[in-house]
Formats: C-alpha cells, structure tokens, sequence
C-alpha cells in the first residue's frame, strides 16, 4: 500500500502508559501526516532529527507506548477501520526508507 493511496482521514489515538489520563488524540488528514506526528513526538523528546533518527531505537519507543490505534477512514465502508500499532511501525518504517527529494530540481540546458 503506497502513501499516496493512504490519502485518507486518519484519528490516531495514543495512550502514552497505563494511566488513562494519558489518552489523546489527533486528527489528520493522510497517513504521512499522522506518521509525522509520532515521530515529532518522538524527536521532541529524544532531541533527534530525522537524518539522525535510528529506527531500532525509535521502534523501542514506539513499543513503549501503551497504546496506539490508527483510525483510518474507508470510504466504501463509510466508517473508521481500526488498525494495530504493528501495522502503523510498518508503515513508519516505510515512510523513513523514502529518499528525501530536495524542493527542485536543476534543469540543464
């Protein structure tokens, strides 16, 4: 499944520990949106940047929260579909693996 296919409202709902004052949630408006979100998340507290992120090390945190459920809209099903944390890392895993496409490109003559 590309990103581009997974263009789609997402809510992700997390809980960082077993307190249930810990819930939040957000709203977004594809998959790459919602995968950015957790790893600013991520890189916020850690003091990391993408280009130094190591994904063993991001995988371990990601495994730490308590919970994490994507829910993706399905629009022949007119409803959210939830997913697993697993599935949400794979696609984390996925989006760090894209090359990085500088703002443009130079055209020779």
């Amino acid at each position: 499944m590309s990103f581009a296919s997974m263009e789609t409202h997402i809510i992700l709902l997390l809980q960082q520990d077993n307190d249930p004052r810990s819930r939040v949630w957000s709203d977004h408006c594809s998959l790459q949106s919602a995968i950015e979100y957790i790893l600013g998340v991520y890189m916020s507290r850690k003091d990391v940047t993408l280009e130094t992120l190591d994904f063993v090390q991001f995988a371990e945190f990601f495994d730490s929260i308590y919970d994490c459920v994507p829910l993706v809209y399905d629009s022949h099903f007119r409803a959210y579909v939830p997913f697993e944390k697993k599935w949400l890392l794979a696609r984390i895993d996925q989006y760090l693996k894209i090359p990085v496409k500088p703002p443009y490109e130079e055209v020779s003559a």
